[in-house]
C-alpha cells in the first residue's frame, strides 16, 4: 500500500451511535459485542422490516409490468381491428 496506512472507515450510521453513546460506539468499534437483549430484538425487527421492502418493491415491479403488458394488448388489438378495416 505505498507506504500509507489507510484510516479506519466511519460510516453515516456509526454518528447516530456515538451521538447516543460515544463509549457504547467505541467498544463497537473495538469488536465488543452486546449481550442486551434488545439488540436481538432489533435485528429482528429490522430483518422484518427489510423483507417488507423487498415484496413491497417486487409487487411493485409486477404491478407495473402488468399494466404494460394491458396497454400492449390493447394497442395489438386496435391494430389487429385496422387491419381488418382495411383489408
Amino acid at each position: 500500500m505505498d507506504g500509507k496506512e489507510r484510516k479506519p472507515m466511519i460510516y453515516a450510521s456509526e454518528i447516530g451511535q456515538y451521538h447516543f453513546c460515544p463509549i457504547a460506539w467505541y467498544l463497537q468499534r473495538c469488536g465488543y459485542k452486546s449481550r442486551s437483549p434488545y439488540i436481538h430484538q432489533g435485528e429482528k425487527k429490522h430483518n422484518k422490516y427489510g423483507e417488507m421492502l423487498h415484496k413491497r418493491n417486487t409487487t411493485q415491479i409486477l404491478s407495473k409490468k402488468i399494466i404494460l403488458g394491458g396497454i400492449l394488448g390493447i394497442i395489438l388489438s386496435f391494430v389487429l381491428f385496422l387491419l381488418e378495416v382495411v383489408l
